[in-house]
């Protein structure tokens, strides 16, 4: 069954949210946004795994990647694993997200 978009003017606000305010979790806990060493803003999902948001050749990317600790600086590194998804990509995959928590239940069953 196709789902309903949401208004323009809803998806416009939603799009266009203050960025200065802490993102939350749906639990209400907030979230802590750092910066790598390249001034860009990220957020750990877990120890080794983070959601990074970039520039990369005039585009915006979303990175979800797999970090590694660097044995030499110990730096935390990103790893082979991962995906760059386009604005358009995220916000397509952001439209969908109730489609795939579906998806997960019925998986679970």
């Amino acid at each position: 069954m196709p789902r309903e978009k949401r208004p323009a003017a809803e998806q416009e606000e939603a799009e266009t949210r203050d960025l200065g305010s802490a993102p939350t979790t749906k639990s209400g806990e907030e979230v802590e946004v750092e910066k790598n060493e390249a001034g860009e803003s990220f957020i750990n999902l877990s120890e080794y795994r983070r959601v990074t948001v970039r520039t990369f050749k005039g585009k915006v990317l979303v990175d979800v990647r797999e970090m590694y600790k660097d044995k030499s600086s110990g730096a935390m590194k990103p790893g082979n694993k991962g995906i760059s998804l386009t604005r358009e990509q995220w916000q397509i995959l952001r439209s969908n997200a109730d489609m795939v928590d579906e998806l997960i239940a019925k998986a679970q069953e």
